[in-house]
C-alpha cells in the first residue's frame, strides 16, 4: 500500500527535504520517498539522516533505510545490511519495532500526513535513542 502524495502536504511543512523517489510514483501514489531526519547523537557526517521509506507494506510496516552512517559507528537499531528496492545502493535498515497508527477520529479516514508524521516521529526518536 503507498502513500497518496496529495495528502502529505501538511507534513512535508514538518519534513521538508521529503521527495519522492523517481520510478517509485505513480500519478499520486508514492511507494518510495527520500528524507532526512535529524541526528542528535553525531552518528552521521551531515548531521542528518538521509532515509529511504518504503511505504508498500501498509501502516504497521513501513521500512526505513539509512545511507549515511558515519564509517566506523555503531547503532543499537541500525544493524542490518539491505539494498533499496528497484536500486543497487546498499543501506543500513532500522529496527523499528513494532509500530502501529490509528490516528483516527472518530468518524473521519487515517491520511497520509497523519501516518507519515507518526511513524517518521517513531523512527527519529528510535535514531536518536
Amino acid at each position: 500500500m503507498s502513500v497518496t502524495w496529495s495528502e502529505t502536504k501538511l507534513v512535508r511543512v514538518d519534513f521538508p527535504s521529503m521527495q519522492p523517489i523517481k520510478g517509485h510514483r505513480r500519478g499520486d501514489n508514492v511507494d518510495l520517498f527520500h528524507v532526512r531526519l535529524p541526528d542528535e547523537k553525531g552518528r552521521t557526517e551531515s548531521g542528518s539522516y538521509k532515509c529511504v521509506v518504503d511505504t508498500r507494506g501498509g501502516n504497521a510496516s513501513f521500512v526505513t533505510h539509512v545511507l549515511n552512517m558515519r564509517e566506523g559507528t555503531r547503532h543499537p537499531h541500525l544493524y542490518q545490511y539491505s539494498t533499496i528496492p528497484g536500486t543497487g545502493k546498499r543501506s543500513l535498515l532500522v529496527c523499528q519495532g513494532d509500530w502501529s497508527y490509528d490516528g483516527r477520529r472518530k468518524g473521519s479516514p487515517a491520511t497520509s500526513s497523519g501516518r507519515i508524521g507518526g511513524y517518521l516521529n517513531h523512527i527519529i526518536s528510535v535514531l536518536n535513542s
